[in-house]
């Protein structure tokens, strides 16, 4: 059952790769996690600049610290290498110096479905 107040928020470039299954993870400071998000919830996929939007299906949840982030974390984030996400993630994250022992929060998921909403 979808919980309203369980919404994953991202830039609308991360639209496609999400619905593709290019994307397949999201990794958040630990001021931007949803602190109840567990394994079979469903939760709503909002973008910027976008009138879509997807139903996920979270399929794991946990964290590591930003120094352990590494290559299989970059493929299921839509990247080639670690070395690109950690460079995205200073970009989203620049209110926030990460450090190679902060903490990560990471959310996995499947797409489960695809909405149509006004704005």
């Amino acid at each position: 059952m979808l919980d309203n107040n369980k919404v994953l928020k991202f830039k609308g470039k991360y639209y496609e790769p999400i619905k593709e299954g290019r994307k397949t993870q999201t990794m958040r400071t630990p001021v931007k996690r949803i602190d109840d998000i567990k394994v079979g919830d469903l939760v709503l996929a909002w973008f910027t600049d976008r009138t879509e939007e997807l139903l996920l299906e979270i399929t794991g949840v946990g964290y590591k610290s930003f120094g352990s982030i590494n290559d299989d974390d970059a493929k299921r984030e839509g990247f080639e290498n670690v070395a690109e996400l950690k460079h995205e993630l200073e970009n989203i994250y620049t209110d926030y110096t990460l450090q190679e022992y902060n903490r990560m929060y990471y959310y996995q998921f499947i797409v489960a479905g695809v909405m149509e909403v006004v704005r």
